[in-house]
């Protein structure tokens, strides 16, 4: 079994945006969202020189989307796709697929990579300015802390997932590495009881980490904070890495923010060492 996976979701429609924010085009070079995050995922991994390339999927919600997304992204290849109902027709096909949202994303990505991946490396495709460094940082936690032990008082595993925590408590799951077989069956849980919200189900593993899988059993799930503003902050100043597109205000925002960066890089080129005091 391979240690992890790169998942990027993409669930559709935004309510706000009313238009598939993944393949929405920003920039000089009029790129999808997503390739943005999957430009800096490829530019992280050729920082690692692995000779194993780390797998990236990405998870749509039906066959259409899937047809949208290979037009918009040639890279993108139809193996690296995860669809929403095609899993859970698979899993449940007597029981109605439950609404689209970030967790039913999630645990469709966790079911369809158990029996391949111990982990997941999950991002959201709005992203566009998520950058090497941050994503270097976070990793790193995993592969310099990530372990499993026997608990010998409950005669349980404890596993760890990494998500970056801002200093109000609230945290990114979008950002986070989780831990499969453990976390995959708070999540199913959640969706049969119709409970979607991430930040009420990180307080309850907070509360009651130890849980048990429909085997029996039995995980205690060890969160790992990556405070942002702590942490993060020393690579991006003004923290644009967790801006998404939620707005088309926002979008403008992005839009400025990425003219900005591209103007610096061409600068850059030319004189190479005025980098001192930029973000990048």
């Amino acid at each position: 079994m391979q240690s992890i996976c790169f998942v990027l979701l993409s669930g559709g429609l935004s309510s706000r945006m009313t238009r598939d924010k993944g393949l929405i085009r920003l920039g000089k070079g009029n790129k999808p969202l997503i390739q943005f995050v999957i430009d800096s995922i490829n530019e992280f991994l050729l920082t690692l020189n692995l000779k194993t390339r780390i797998p990236m999927k990405i998870v749509l919600n039906n066959y259409i989307q899937q047809e949208e997304y290979l037009d918009a992204v040639p890279s993108l290849t139809e193996d690296q796709i995860i669809i929403d109902e095609v899993v859970w027709n698979k899993l449940y096909s007597d029981i109605p697929q439950p609404p689209r949202g970030s967790i039913f994303g999630l645990y469709t990505a966790m079911s369809e990579l158990k029996s391949e991946f111990s982990n997941i490396f999950v991002f959201p495709c709005d992203t566009p300015l998520i950058s090497v460094t941050v994503l270097s940082h976070i990793f790193n936690e995993h592969f310099k802390n990530d372990i499993c032990f026997q608990h010998r008082k409950l005669k349980s595993k404890s596993y760890n997932t990494y998500i970056p925590q801002w200093s109000s408590g609230k945290f990114e799951p979008f950002f986070s590495i989780y831990h499969i077989k453990s976390i995959l069956p708070i999540l199913e849980q959640k969706i049969f009881k119709k409970h979607y919200s991430f930040q009420k189900t990180f307080e309850e593993i907070r509360s009651n980490p130890i849980i048990s899988d429909n085997n029996g059993k039995r995980y205690e799930i060890n969160l790992v904070p990556i405070p942002i503003e702590e942490e993060l902050r020393k690579y991006d100043e003004h923290l644009h890495n967790f801006l998404d597109i939620d707005s088309e205000d926002n979008l403008k925002t992005i839009e400025k923010i990425l003219y900005r960066k591209t103007s610096f890089h061409s600068v850059q080129s030319v004189f190479p060492n005025r980098s001192e005091g930029l973000i990048r």
